[in-house]
């Protein structure tokens, strides 16, 4: 895993889910969906891969090159953050 220099910044925020950022799980899923297929993206949430992502376990590369793998389906990294 990348090690982040964070002694750039004076303040970090963490956003627990609708404090900041009201992201829906559904539409995000769907998104992926849009893109990967159902049956991929049903593989990639079997996985944890999203957990482990959002537990910063993996880091973005890592999460887009395993989606990619997982999928048997590479898309760009522009289609991949949108989603």
């Amino acid at each position: 895993m990348t090690k982040i220099d964070l002694s750039q910044f004076d303040n970090i925020i963490f956003d627990f889910g609708g404090v900041i950022l009201d992201i829906n799980p559904e539409l995000t899923k769907q998104a992926f969906i849009n893109i990967y297929g159902k049956k991929s993206v049903d593989k990639l949430f079997s996985e944890n891969l999203t957990q482990k992502f959002e537990n910063g376990l993996i880091d973005f590369d890592e999460f887009f090159l395993l989606a990619n793998n997982i999928a048997g389906k590479v898309v760009s990294k522009e289609e991949f953050t949108a989603a």
